[in-house]
């Protein structure tokens, strides 16, 4: 069976937290009332968080944690949209 090698925490309503092998980032996002329960941002997609601030995401990463974090959510039921 597969395993993944990444986490999705919700932050309280302003953030979520992805982990993956070791690096993290936290990912902007908001709270809404709706079909849609939360809108996360894509422009808080920079790089990963100390002590690997130096390492900025490619368009790939960017897209492999986009993908990651929107499937993790719906398996929660938690509906999500991205915006910049």
């Amino acid at each position: 069976m597969f395993k993944k090698h990444y986490k999705v925490k919700l932050r309280g309503c302003s953030a979520v937290e992805y982990i993956e092998d070791g690096k993290r980032i936290v990912v902007g996002a908001e709270m809404l009332s709706g079909e849609v329960d939360m809108v996360l941002y894509s422009s808080s997609l920079l790089s990963w968080e100390s002590p690997f601030q130096d390492e900025k995401l490619t368009d790939e990463d960017k897209c492999r944690i986009m993908r990651n974090v929107t499937s993790d959510l719906k398996k929660h039921n938690v509906s999500i949209e991205w915006s910049e």
